[in-house]
């Protein structure tokens, strides 16, 4: 018998819950590798929200400015104060709507499927 698959169906030791061991694994995390999928969690988000602020401070108003419009501040202002009101209705809805929804496939798994599908035929 594998070692993971042994450990698994040992189940949690005396000496722990079950809600903080490794899925793959049946062994508790330790802290260092807490703090390492914290920190690698953080880096990604750092570094992705970078991307999106450098979209959205310098490309766009660049793109803006080079199709012609007179004002690229203020239209870069209404797009993202538009933006934002969108996801928030739209999170709003469809989140209550994935909570109520009930099927053989589950609750999230037809939105996800959803949401994806309509991203592809664009």
């Amino acid at each position: 018998m594998d070692t993971r698959t042994s450990l698994a169906a040992e189940g949690p030791t005396p000496t722990t819950s079950g809600t903080d061991l490794a899925p793959d694994t049946g062994a508790p995390f330790s802290r260092a590798l807490t703090l390492r999928f914290g920190a690698g969690f953080f880096g990604f988000g750092l570094l992705w929200i970078v991307g999106l602020q450098i979209v959205a401070a310098v490309l766009l108003p660049q793109r803006l400015r080079d199709i012609g419009v007179s004002s690229p501040e203020a239209l870069l202002g209404t797009i993202s104060a538009v933006t934002a009101v969108v996801s928030l209705v739209s999170n709003l809805l469809f989140g209550n709507l994935s909570d109520r929804t009930r099927g053989r496939f589950g609750r999230r798994a037809p939105w996800i499927l959803a949401g994806a599908s309509s991203r592809g035929s664009r």
